[in-house]
């Protein structure tokens, strides 16, 4: 997958290494296809917007919104972001939805997961993973 959103890296670690968790997972689509089936829009207030774009000849990372289909949304500011990784459980979601402090639009179960994932594994991780299972396989 190319990375398009290089000039836009935010300065939040912990946004930046959820994104790039995100978009290495999109990255093996077939290790993981019951957990990401679509593209996927993450806004963080105040920090910034990317869409991953998991299929076709534009996948990838891109700093904005783009004009593709989303089948998942996450809204959410990076207090919010931070406090689902600590604790991803459903009273936490559920507060912080009342609160005004996290959106989802999709697939409410595929926040879940991803947060359980992106919580346990770290960017380099993943990436290892991607370029393990590439290997010199292209098709």
């Amino acid at each position: 997958m190319t990375e398009n959103a290089q000039n836009s890296e935010s300065e939040i670690p912990l946004v930046d290494a959820f994104v790039q968790t995100i978009a290495g997972l999109a990255q093996q689509r077939d290790r993981f296809p019951e957990l990401i089936n679509g593209n996927i829009l993450i806004h963080i207030f105040d920090v910034g917007t990317w869409t991953i774009v998991t299929q076709g000849a534009r996948a990838g990372v891109y700093a904005d919104a783009t004009e593709d289909p989303v089948d998942f949304g996450l809204l959410c500011s990076q207090e919010a972001l931070a406090t689902l990784l600590d604790d991803p459980s459903a009273a936490h979601v559920d507060a912080l939805h009342a609160a005004g402090e996290l959106t989802v639009h999709g697939d409410a179960g595929l926040l879940e997961r991803l947060v359980q994932l992106c919580s346990t594994q770290t960017p380099l991780d993943i990436r290892t993973a991607g370029s393990a299972h590439q290997g010199g396989d292209d098709s």
